[in-house]
C-alpha cells in the first residue's frame, strides 16, 4: 500500500482507492481503481465522513491490532458522490486539459 500512488478515495457500496495513471520504466500505466468491500454499512458511513485516507503500518497477532506504527506519507483526500461520475468527469478533464484546440 506505501508504494501506491492514490491521488484519492471514494465511499459508495465499497472502498474506493483510485490511481490516475503513473510513467513505469518507458510506458504509462492506465488509471485504476481498487474496490475494498466492506460489508458493514456503519463502518462505510463513517468512513464516507472522513476528509482524509492515512495508511499507517498495523501489526496483528492473533486476530487482534498488536501495535500501530508510523503513518505512509501525507494521505489522501475522501472525495464526496458517486465514484463511477467522478473518475468519469477527471478523464474528461484531463482529455480537455491536454486538448491543444483550447489554445486556439
Amino acid at each position: 500500500m506505501a508504494a501506491m500512488p492514490f491521488d484519492c478515495a471514494y465511499v459508495s457500496d465499497r472502498l474506493y482507492l483510485s490511481v490516475e495513471g503513473v510513467a513505469c520504466m518507458d510506458a504509462k500505466l492506465p488509471p485504476l481503481a481498487l474496490g475494498i468491500f466492506v460489508d458493514d454499512p456503519v463502518k462505510r458511513a463513517a468512513m464516507s465522513a472522513a476528509r482524509f485516507v492515512q495508511p499507517t503500518r498495523v501489526h496483528v497477532r492473533d486476530g487482534r491490532i498488536a501495535e500501530v506504527g508510523r503513518a505512509f506519507g501525507l494521505g489522501f483526500p475522501v472525495k464526496q458522490g458517486d465514484v463511477i461520475k467522478q473518475l468519469v468527469v477527471a478523464a474528461k478533464e484531463k482529455l480537455r486539459q491536454q486538448d491543444m484546440g483550447r489554445f486556439f
